[in-house]
């Protein structure tokens, strides 16, 4: 009997060291640390509110899209995938936004199997495919896109496929790869269409690694990224190529004379904003240090290029370098997060070949320095999570917009209101744009609550306001103060001036970042403005004439 729970024993131990029971294991680590505190802890800012609003106008009024949500050059737009990917997701949830979190937190999770398969492909090491997947469970940055309900959120999992085919293709001689590596491309500039630029990756390759693809390979791969870039065809045959244009005057207007009078001072702003990015993508996943981790990483990088050289190296080192070219470019996109969405992989890859190759210094037969350093990694990414309450919010470039805080103020108006009618109206970002409220109110507040209020604010024009015009003036007024990035000073100044004029401050609540004043409306200009010094008076008018649509107090006929 002893002998067999023994052998019982060590039968399992040999399932226990199998890779593929290590790489669920790390699945589950990623998934337990990206779930914890979920709930309500997520982002939910213009951008977010906005592509809720129109999966609800496509699934209930049939509006169905042909294009994505909107870039910063003026006549692009990214691919209409994300509203149909969130239309399943948000219809059987009733629009909660928790669920679109849920569903990009499972995709960001499930990364964790490309990782350990490109890591695979370029190293052929279980090792260095698992430490890579263990850093990717572990890293604060990724927890961070996990629960971004964005189409920035899958981004490196689309380029991960993309890079994966054309290593497969290329490294490993697999037709198949081609293929894989369209769906990948194609899926990319659905997330962000500044993905264009990797098609410059084919031509490259194929001069460096000079394989050729059968026919019908070629045929196959022409045909799904045909097939899955399509909505931007019939984009341009309908708007007569208003993309290709406003594309062509994006690239002229970047400033080429500049450039070309001192290249060398050009070339060292691309080196600069690169190292910038780079270096914050190693800092919230890797070493507290932005520097000293730039530095470590480029000196594995040269190690493994010129020490180790092979097709592998170089591909992990192109892969690496892939937004570089992007630099040289004006844009808002290299102001933020999302700029890194194509090289966390490679960057996650490499930190474990390094530490690989640290576990060839042995005390005593033990890899003590490889040892120390992953862990050292492992519990600075545990730490960064756990300080944060596990809410890896830190990293947004801006104040963290948490819809927690978004229902807290919408209960307070409910129950302040005391199931009467009542106006509400928002300084927010955009300015004048109430589609945060509008969404939340017609989802979360009418289901809780049973009705509506009235927006008093401006007019909306740049989406529909799903929450009804005010009709006539409320006794009760609720005025709500989004975070104050984006935002000028003197919008909260001007229109609590206004309102100051017309009615009474009741009571004012904040939540996080967000504040939100009730207002009572007793009779006609019955406000009171005298706590206002004569030069801050003159001054408020001033801004006003200038941006006159600060008014909370509009009536709709």
């Amino acid at each position: 009997m002893k002998f067999a729970i023994i052998k019982y024993f060590l039968n399992n131990v040999k399932i226990i060291k199998h890779p593929y029971f290590l790489l669920f294991l790390i699945l589950c680590v990623a998934f337990i640390l990206r779930f914890i505190n979920l709930k309500d802890n997520i982002l939910f800012a213009y951008d977010q509110a906005r592509d809720a609003q129109r999966v609800y106008n496509m699934v209930y009024k049939g509006d169905l899209k042909i294009v994505g949500p909107e870039t910063d050059i003026q006549g692009i737009f990214n691919g209409p995938l994300l509203y149909y990917v969130l239309t399943p997701v948000y219809f059987f949830s009733h629009f909660n936004p928790n669920a679109a979190a849920f569903f990009f937190v499972l995709i960001n999770g499930a990364t964790i199997i490309l990782v350990y398969w490109a890591a695979k492909i370029l190293f052929n090491k279980n090792s260095i495919a698992l430490i890579a997947s263990l850093l990717w469970a572990f890293s604060y940055e990724q927890g961070f896109f996990a629960r971004y309900i964005s189409n920035a959120s899958p981004m490196s999992t689309t380029t991960a496929l993309f890079f994966i085919g054309l290593a497969l293709f290329f490294l490993k001689k697999k037709q198949w790869g081609l293929p894989l590596s369209a769906v990948g491309i194609a899926l990319a500039i659905h997330c962000n269409f500044y993905f264009i630029y990797l098609f410059l990756f084919y031509p490259l390759f194929f001069y460096l690694f000079k394989q050729k693809p059968r026919v019908k390979i070629i045929i196959i791969t022409i045909g799904i990224m045909g097939v899955l870039l399509s909505p931007w065809i019939v984009t341009e045959l309908k708007w007569k190529f208003v993309g290709t244009r406003s594309l062509f005057t994006y690239l002229v207007h970047q400033g080429t004379a500049a450039s070309a009078a001192n290249p060398l001072l050009f070339l060292l702003s691309i080196v600069t904003r690169y190292y910038e990015r780079i270096s914050q993508g190693i800092y919230f996943s890797f070493i507290p240090h932005k520097l000293l981790g730039f530095s470590i990483l480029t000196m594995i990088l040269i190690y493994s290029v010129t020490k180790k050289y092979s097709f592998s190296t170089l591909f992990l080192l192109l892969w690496i370098l892939n937004t570089l070219p992007l630099f040289a470019f004006k844009s808002g996109v290299h102001s933020v997060e999302v700029i890194n969405g194509s090289i966390f992989i490679p960057l996650t890859i490499l930190v474990a070949y390094g530490l690989e190759e640290l576990s060839k210094i042995r005390m005593q037969k033990i890899p003590i320095v490889s040892i120390i350093s992953l862990f050292g990694i492992i519990f600075y990414g545990l730490f960064s999570f756990a300080k944060n309450d596990f809410v890896p919010l830190s990293i947004h470039t801006g104040i963290p917009s948490l819809l927690k805080n978004s229902k807290k103020i919408i209960d307070f108006t409910y129950q302040q209101s005391e199931e009467k009618e009542f106006g509400v109206c928002s300084i927010s970002e955009p300015l004048f744009i109430n589609t945060v409220w509008s969404f939340l109110y017609s989802t979360y507040g009418r289901q809780k609550y049973g009705y509506l209020p009235y927006w008093t604010g401006q007019k909306q024009t740049l989406n529909e306001s799903f929450i009804p015009y005010a009709r006539k003036k409320f006794k009760t007024k609720f005025i709500i103060q989004e975070p104050m990035f984006g935002i000028p000073d003197f919008a909260p100044r001007s229109t609590y001036y206004i309102e100051d004029g017309q009615n009474t401050l009741v009571e004012k609540k904040e939540f996080g970042a967000y504040s939100v004043q009730k207002r009572l409306f007793t009779k006609e200009n019955g406000g009171n403005t005298d706590n206002y010094s004569p030069e801050l008076k003159k001054k408020i008018k001033e801004e006003i004439s200038l941006v006159p649509q600060f008014s909370c107090d509009n009536i709709y006929e």
